[in-house]
């Protein structure tokens, strides 16, 4: 079966606006992704029902991401069964959740600032930077390695 990656319906126009022409992703894989950091970010998981069209996850591994995707979910998840190969379903759930959270997040920010979409843009990407520099929030990664290397 081949996996699939929901998108959020609701911001539909948002994702196409921020691929198109002037948009400043390539593909709506990178999109999602981007979200799903600001949610995650922003503590932003926001779980969805209207679904858009879906893309298959072989896209997401040749982007690179499936390890993020893996790891959004192992931060979020007390228990690393989180990882194991039956549970990819699940990690998804988590990063579609968390990338319909930073959708709402451009999205409002778009709505309160009117700001065109480059320099609102660069203020999240700014954000981002900011909490990718502070120090790990609690995440004891060392000790989920060894749970998974016993």
């Amino acid at each position: 079966m081949i996996r699939r990656v929901r998108r959020p319906a609701e911001h539909e126009q948002l994702m196409k606006r921020l691929t198109g022409d002037e948009g400043p992703f390539s593909t709506l894989a990178e999109v999602l992704t981007f979200a799903a950091g600001l949610g995650y970010a922003e503590g932003r998981r926001e779980p969805f029902t209207a679904v858009g069209d879906a893309i298959d996850f072989d896209v997401f591994q040749r982007l690179g991401v499936e390890g993020f995707i893996d790891m959004l979910a192992a931060a979020v998840h007390e228990d690393v069964t989180i990882l194991g190969p039956d549970q990819s379903d699940a990690r998804l759930m988590v990063f579609e959740e968390f990338a319909n959270g930073g959708l709402d997040v451009i999205q409002s920010r778009i709505a309160q600032t009117k700001a065109d979409l480059d320099s609102l843009l660069t203020i999240i990407l700014e954000r981002e930077h900011d909490v990718a520099t502070e120090p790990d929030a609690g995440i004891d990664f060392d000790a989920v390695v060894d749970e998974l290397t016993r």
